[in-house]
């Protein structure tokens, strides 16, 4: 398995948690000011969305598709839905 895919979807958890809930329930609480300044530039529809293209793309790397695009495609897709 490759851990990168979890912990992002990790980190979008907790964004979406501290956007909902505030800090009590996020799992990477070592980065609580992190996540909750971050969780300002996102929307929760957006949140919800990217944690499917992150989903969507952890299946194109189990199926060998580009790999070596993956991740800069993926990063670029994140920043775009960033709220500025």
């Amino acid at each position: 398995e490759f851990p990168l895919f979890e912990l992002i979807l990790s980190y979008f958890r907790d964004l979406l948690v501290m956007k909902r809930n505030g800090n009590n329930d996020i799992i990477n609480f070592d980065f609580t000011d992190l996540i909750k300044q971050s969780s300002e530039n996102f929307t929760s529809e957006s949140l919800f969305e990217l944690t499917e293209l992150v989903n969507t793309y952890r299946d194109y790397y189990y199926r060998n598709i580009k790999k070596e695009l993956l991740f800069p495609s993926l990063l670029l897709k994140i920043r775009n839905k960033k709220e500025l």
